[in-house]
């Protein structure tokens, strides 16, 4: 009995795992092919999400020059159809295992700002090329992994490199995110 009570054993951990957490098998494990769409239609196949979601922190997914995504973290939130705020914290390391595991409904201490709304997201990924950007990446051979981190909308550190583009895709000049404090603001993919 002890051992099932909340935090005092493998019982307890084995049985929080089991109501508070799933396993969902990572079958679009290709970024180029797949995008970040993948990964929620994977994930959909076992958990219902609000239909608007919101970063806690941050959406971050590592990848290879092929595109086989290595690590996904995330911790995200929204309200479902009653109301009630639901959270969840996403984790995945294809070294552990083929599958993603998401914790359900942990502390949330962020209010459904539109700063934070994860749309943006997918709205962008549907204009960037990942693939045609990593082959510039590889051209200077600067690396063999690469990453895909989402904060939402931010303060943006500028370099040469850096593509600004309104919602439907077009490119704008770097001075449109430029606020009138002289700092660089938008919703950032790094």
């Amino acid at each position: 009995v002890e051992s099932a009570s909340p935090f005092s054993g493998r019982l307890s951990d084995k049985i929080r795992e089991w109501t508070d957490s799933r396993k969902v098998k990572l079958k679009h494990n290709n970024i180029y092919e797949d995008g970040i769409q993948g990964i929620f239609e994977d994930l959909e196949t076992k958990i219902d999400f609000p239909e608007e979601l919101y970063l806690a922190n941050q959406f971050s997914v590592d990848f290879l020059e092929d595109g086989t995504i290595t690590n996904i973290y995330s911790f995200f939130y929204g309200k479902d159809n009653e109301g009630k705020r639901r959270s969840f914290l996403l984790d995945y390391d294809s070294r552990k295992s083929d599958k993603m595991t998401v914790w359900l409904d942990g502390n949330v201490v962020s209010e459904y700002k539109e700063s934070e709304e994860m749309n943006s997201l997918f709205e962008m990924m549907e204009h960037v090329n990942l693939q045609e950007t990593i082959k510039e990446y590889e051209k200077d051979n600067l690396a063999s992994s690469y990453y895909l981190k989402y904060f939402g909308y931010s303060d943006i550190y500028t370099n040469e490199k850096m593509t600004v583009m309104d919602s439907d895709g077009t490119r704008l000049p770097l001075d449109v995110v430029k606020s009138e404090k002289g700092i660089y603001q938008g919703y950032e993919i790094s």
